[in-house]
């Protein structure tokens, strides 16, 4: 076994530990048990030279390592039991952006101060207010109210998903004052200062719901979109494109670089120019932990293209995930973002390539189609007037592979949080991922000039617009088709997970082929 293997499943030992403690809290006996098996394994193998007896301790330990990391993460908190139950007085700062809608606010508060003497520990809470007067990322607030514990139960582990926010308490519709601003990172607020600033641009030069919309895809946004609009966007499946996820960050940096290269441009020049807006749309959109984790899976699908072969890409994508694993061990099970995040690059890494293929077989034999119809009626070909469309079509067809690869690995844990499928999701992805890069980039465009120049944001906002139209009505076209979507019951996983072992099954077929022939 090469270094480079091993690492790969002490790695994976690790996360399956880690997975194994979000389901279940393993009593002591066990755990002291395997570990003193793993270490007599690791001094029998390096005793009597045995390389694979100490890479099973080792294993082992990585496991027990998992299990012990998540149990730390969930012990490290501050102890509020004291104060549980109790109406307390707090004096805290905005420390992210508020989650607003029409019916209320949700804040993140660090808390300084608890009935006026200050915390032995900071701590967050998160705090459910009225939805006006709005607050902002900065504002310093007194609060009044009930401090409580997040609860869990068999139907919804608030607790947990709380958790890996670093969140271990909440209040509900305190009475709140306003006593500062602007407190905090600079860097922080200048982002915020942006952000919303540049918000109020697009809501100049575009009307709604084509503001909310490019709002959704450059920043996240959802609040201000129709309630009609959203529903239509879960039957389509399109949800993706306005939740600021990896999963829409690997799909969108995917198809910038593929339409990039399909105008032409180096495939050097593409990987850098996408991996830059990456990170540029990071800086833009403020670097919270799940952006850039999902900058992280955006980046490693580009390096993943560049390589050339996905097989290369195991360790770096394992590595990636155990690094975040470890940083945050409630991500694994309680993080539907960064599960999205982690299966759409598995599937545009893996699955895509195959599909590819087919797709491509497809294309050569309609080409020899066209072709032969075109020299029976006796018309001469132009090749430079076919080259353009050979090119759209070739691109069409890589982002039709990499909606079908992402969409198949995201499926069961679609039907898992949602309880539906959308039947027509490939086809409506395929119409509109396509435009979504050229929307982000007219719509940013806008925003931008209307900063300089009130009528020049106006014109640019044209292009913007046109192509949010485009979107919208696709989307509320195919939302219309007599059955987009169905319910389905859990019990559809098991053969979905059944299908998916014997995917992963030809993979490390796959996968071991190549490391014996790599070219």
């Amino acid at each position: 076994m090469t270094p480079a293997r091993a690492l790969l499943w002490i790695l994976l030992a690790f996360i399956a530990g880690v997975a194994v403690r979000s389901f279940a809290t393993p009593h002591f006996f066990p755990i002291a048990l395997t570990l003193a098996g793993a270490a007599t394994a690791c001094a029998m193998g390096v005793r009597h030279g045995s390389r694979i007896l100490f890479l099973y301790g080792i294993f082992f330990l990585a496991f027990v390592g998992g299990i012990l990391r998540f149990s730390s993460v969930e012990s490290n908190h501050p102890d509020l039991q004291e104060w549980y139950g109790k109406t307390v007085s707090l004096r805290s700062v905005v420390i992210a952006e508020p989650e607003t809608s029409q019916r209320a606010q949700m804040l993140q508060l660090r808390t300084e101060k608890i009935n006026d003497t200050a915390a032995s520990e900071r701590f967050t809470v998160l705090v459910t207010m009225r939805p006006y007067p709005r607050y902002a990322l900065g504002d310093e607030l007194t609060l009044r109210g009930t401090l409580n514990e997040p609860q869990a139960d068999e139907t919804f582990n608030q607790r947990a998903m709380l958790a890996r926010q670093n969140i271990f308490s909440v209040m509900t519709f305190p009475t709140v004052e306003k006593i500062a601003e602007r407190k905090g990172s600079r860097l922080g607020l200048s982002l915020a200062y942006f952000r919303h600033n540049f918000e109020n641009r697009l809501d100049a030069v575009l009307p709604e719901p084509h503001a909310a919309l490019a709002k959704g895809l450059l920043l996240g946004e959802k609040s201000e979109l129709p309630r009609e609009l959203i529903a239509d966007f879960q039957t389509t499946g399109t949800t993706h494109i306005i939740a600021l996820s990896g999963y829409n960050i690997t799909i969108v940096a995917r198809i910038l670089h593929d339409i990039l290269l399909v105008l032409g441009i180096s495939f050097f020049s593409a990987f850098w120019f996408s991996a830059g807006g990456i990170i540029l749309f990071v800086l833009a959109v403020g670097p919270s932990a799940s952006i850039v984790r999902a900058a992280i899976m955006g980046i490693l699908v580009l390096v993943a293209q560049r390589e050339g072969r996905a097989y290369r890409m195991t360790n770096a994508l394992v590595l990636a995930g155990a690094l975040m694993i470890f940083q945050n061990p409630f991500i694994l099970r309680f993080d539907a973002a960064f599960q999205l995040s982690f299966l759409a690059t598995l599937g545009l890494i893996y699955l895509a390539p195959h599909i590819e293929k087919r797709l491509d077989r497809i294309r050569i034999r309609t080409t020899i189609v066209i072709t032969g119809a075109l020299d029976t009626l006796g018309i001469r070909r132009q090749q430079t007037a076919l080259s353009f469309p050979y090119r759209v079509a070739l691109g069409g067809q890589k982002i039709l592979a990499e909606t079908i690869g992402a969409e198949l690995m995201v499926l069961p844990l679609i039907v898992s949080l949602f309880g539906r499928i959308s039947l027509i999701s490939p086809i409506t992805n395929l119409l509109v991922l396509a435009a979504v890069p050229y929307a982000m980039g007219t719509a940013f465009i806008a925003g931008i000039a209307d900063v300089f120049w009130h009528p020049l944001g106006i014109a640019t906002g044209v292009g913007a617009w046109l192509i949010l139209s485009y979107l919208i009505s696709v989307i509320r076209l195919f939302a219309r088709l007599p059955g987009a979507s169905i319910e389905t019951d859990a019990l559809v996983i098991i053969p979905l997970m059944l299908a998916y072992a014997a995917l992963a099954g030809r993979f490390i077929f796959t996968y071991r082929r190549n490391k014996k022939h790599p070219d």
